[in-house]
């Protein structure tokens, strides 16, 4: 499964000179009342709701039961393009760039606010205590968790083209033009640079946090490690080619599935290759560290778990594809975009499998025995609990 918000980042990275110069003349929104029309009249939930029929006893067949159904505020054709789940609220962001706020115990919509209109390209959603980060192409966007109001907007110096890394009060993000950067939040004058550093080629992959280092790598597969903090390069490498994945890591360890069909492994202490698995086909397909085991699909194989440490070969799954999202009583959950696979952690068997339709993205609030949330094609959040949770 390629990451979709990775290879909507590849397409953003051509229209950057489009959007400098837009920012640059005004064109873009600022903020924009809620309830401020744009064109595209919302859904009504019914028909959302009708879109999205629930098999009760699919979920249940792989681990989950339905708590509840969630409107957020969605435009056009509904889709929801961030969310981020917390054990308190959910925040969405939808294309016409509206940030809704509900209640994780009921899914109740606290407030909507509409940051800018269907031209407004964002990047990335989070929250951190009282506030929620809307990044946007061009700006920030900080908005009070208890209210939703926007208690700063700040601009950056460069437009960014990869969610941030969030190491204190700095959002360290990517750019087109090869520039990693750490954004102040919390200065005397907002929207300063703390530090940045150049590398060759664009970087549409996540930034990843590898201890304090931050870990980054390009399309023209350059990697570079560099200091959170002070912005000082700890280290870099290469491999061959760029990635359509976003990397993951440990507290010292980075790893990338290239489309030079490898999966590759550096410390970020000097950028050192610890190991490379060579594959038969360019890696798409996201992959997962969880605990000393890197779990990714490789093509014509299946679902495989590597030793994070060595790269040796654990286990091999034929059966099951897709990107593992989530634990659920020591079973590993896995979904390839269509279908969710319930698997033995210890071996790789399939345990369980359903066909769940209309379903454009799946997050949880915390990894392990987390609850499941759906985010619907028709715009709908929908909460999943852990059977007998």
């Amino acid at each position: 499964m390629l990451n979709p918000r990775l290879s909507s980042r590849v397409c953003r990275i051509v229209r950057g000179a489009v959007l400098s110069a837009a920012l640059a003349a005004g064109v873009l929104a600022g903020l924009v009342p809620t309830g401020c029309g744009t064109g595209y009249a919302s859904r009504s939930p019914e028909e959302r709701r009708a879109k999205f029929p629930i098999n009760h006893a699919d979920y249940r067949r792989v681990g989950y039961r339905l708590d509840w159904v969630g409107f957020p505020v969605a435009t056009g054709k509904g889709r929801i393009n961030f969310i981020h789940a917390d054990s308190d609220v959910v925040a969405t962001l939808e294309e016409g760039s509206t940030v809704s706020l509900l209640a994780a115990g009921n899914g109740a919509v606290r407030w909507t606010n509409q940051l800018g209109d269907r031209l407004t390209r964002f990047v990335g959603l989070d929250r951190i205590g009282s506030r929620v980060y809307a990044s946007g192409e061009g700006d920030l966007f900080l908005l009070d968790v208890d209210s939703g109001n926007v208690v700063s907007r700040q601009k950056y110096q460069k437009i960014v083209s990869t969610p941030p890394v969030i190491y204190g009060s700095l959002l360290i993000y990517g750019t087109g033009v090869g520039e990693v950067f750490a954004h102040m939040v919390l200065s005397a004058v907002e929207g300063v640079k703390a530090w940045g550093n150049h590398i060759t080629g664009a970087i549409v992959a996540a930034p990843v946090l590898v201890g304090t280092s931050v870990g980054v790598v390009t399309q023209t597969g350059r990697v570079m490690f560099i200091d959170a903090e002070s912005g000082t390069p700890t280290g870099s490498n290469q491999i061959y080619d760029g990635t359509v994945t976003d990397p993951v890591a440990s507290d010292r360890v980075m790893y990338i599935a290239g489309l030079d069909q490898s999966l590759w492994a550096f410390n970020a202490s000097g950028g050192t290759q610890l190991w490379r698995v060579r594959t038969d086909s360019p890696l798409r397909v996201q992959p997962t560290l969880h605990g000393a085991v890197l779990y990714c699909e490789l093509a014509g194989k299946g679902l495989t778990a590597f030793d994070a440490q060595r790269g040796t070969v654990i286990w091999t799954s034929k059966a099951a594809r897709g990107q593992v999202i989530a634990t659920n009583g020591g079973r590993l959950e896995c979904w390839d975009g269509r279908t969710m696979y319930l698997i033995d952690a210890a071996n790789g068997d399939v345990i369980e499998r359903a066909t769940l339709p209309g379903v454009a993205k799946f997050t949880t609030d915390k990894f392990d025995d987390g609850n499941l949330y759906a985010v619907s094609t028709s715009g709908l959040v929908v909460k999943f609990a852990p059977v007998g949770k």
